[in-house]
């Protein structure tokens, strides 16, 4: 995403990221959330502050998370980009 200045949920030729994660990964579902912010507490309250975030982050029945940061100082999204993936 941040390679190709884009910070959504689909790739660069509008396929469903979630689609070509499950198709590479042994994975029965997938979550994901993904943001921008210029600290990592920043981050944290977006997310909670996100009605559809903090769902996906207090969701019971996921028993694995996956987190990852990409600092990039001359992105447009700003200074660090954030993704949390979500599986049961």
């Amino acid at each position: 995403m941040v390679n190709a200045s884009q910070l959504n949920h689909f790739g660069p030729n509008d396929e469903n990221a979630t689609d070509a994660y499950l198709g590479r990964c042994d994975l029965p579902s997938l979550w994901r959330n993904i943001g921008q912010a210029s600290s990592a507490s920043e981050a944290v309250r977006g997310l909670m502050d996100s009605r559809g975030h903090r769902e996906n982050i207090l969701r019971p029945v996921f028993n694995r998370v996956g987190l990852a940061y990409r600092l990039d100082r001359v992105s447009a999204y700003g200074p660090a980009m954030y993704c949390q993936v979500f599986t049961d």
